[in-house]
């Protein structure tokens, strides 16, 4: 029995014993309680209507403004391809709004600035002038595509051979006389009759000849083919419109750049449609140019501001 012995005047008084200090040493003090972590507040960007605001206030992006980091980014997406909706995909904006974001920035003045400033810079870095971009559409819109590729309508089999009869090449025929020659060999040796020979509509078909008129076989349509011109032996406007070559269901298909798409391009830039767009292909802008479309972007601005304050300040009129 653990603990301190106990003596007779304990016993007889009936004092409890008292208990060791080694089994109390080992009783254990209950756990702290750890405060749980409050977790850290969410630090949101700026929303869409932020970004107008401030888009509207502002006389030029910056791109170290962190509520114009994504407007920054959006004109980096958009000088690659020209693609406003993929643009503000690749620049975080929502998928399901970003056709909407796209054009909502691309009409911006501030927007458009910033990008006539970025195209201009960078064909004062490659050297492209708009005589250049000109001609090489202008290429595109008038070569001849028989240069590239051809549908020509070649002769059938029978269009000249004897008696409108199956036409043979030469080596097609040789290997039918060997054959022919196999055959009477097998047969003398079993002592057999001779086969015959059929040389049908004769050797020498060449396709290139064209179709046979009075041919009963084609009826004089001959045979569709198309054939890809060698890419060594163009011309350099043919060259413009050659765009390489893919893999297709029947073989390599030559890839040609669209020369409607070209042509359009002409007639606006021209001026034959009623829209007169202004497709603004390779043109140059001077520096007083630039300098003129910052200040109307200026103005435009600083015109949004105080309209903005006017509502403002009339939505609060309004307040009770």
């Amino acid at each position: 029995m653990s603990g301190t012995p106990r003596n007779a005047a304990d016993i007889a008084k009936g004092v409890a014993p008292k208990r060791s200090s080694s089994k109390a040493a080992t009783k254990k003090a209950p756990a702290k309680k750890v405060p749980a972590k409050k977790p850290a507040p969410k630090v949101l960007g700026p929303t869409d209507e932020d970004e107008a605001v401030e888009l509207a206030n502002a006389l030029t992006i910056d791109p170290d403004n962190p509520k114009h980091a994504r407007l920054a980014r959006f004109i980096d997406e958009y000088m690659i391809d020209l693609n406003g909706t993929q643009a503000a995909i690749r620049a975080h904006y929502s998928v399901r709004t970003a056709q909407v974001q796209a054009s909502r920035l691309l009409s911006n003045v501030m927007v458009q600035a910033e990008i006539s400033r970025r195209q201009h810079e960078r064909r004062e870095r490659l050297g492209i002038e708009a005589d250049t971009v000109y001609k090489y559409v202008h290429g595109i819109a008038t070569v001849d595509t028989n240069e590239l590729i051809e549908n020509r309508i070649d002769a059938c089999r029978y269009c000249w051979g004897r008696d409108n009869r199956y036409q043979f090449t030469r080596s097609e025929m040789e290997a039918r006389e060997e054959e022919y020659n196999t055959e009477c060999a097998a047969a003398a040796d079993n002592g057999e009759e001779m086969p015959q020979f059929d040389e049908k509509g004769g050797t020498g078909f060449n396709p290139k000849e064209g179709p046979n008129p009075e041919c009963m076989e084609c009826f004089g349509d001959g045979v569709p083919k198309i054939v890809m011109k060698d890419s060594r032996n163009m011309s350099p406007q043919a060259r413009m419109a050659y765009g390489g070559t893919k893999p297709g269901k029947f073989g390599p298909e030559m890839v040609v750049y669209e020369r409607t798409k070209a042509l359009d391009m002409l007639a606006r830039h021209e001026g034959f449609y009623n829209d007169k767009l202004d497709l603004n292909m390779g043109q140059q802008m001077t520096a007083e140019e630039l300098d003129a479309l910052y200040e109307a972007a200026e103005a435009k601005a600083m015109a949004d501001k105080e309209t903005l304050a006017e509502r403002e300040a009339l939505l609060g009129d309004l307040e009770p």
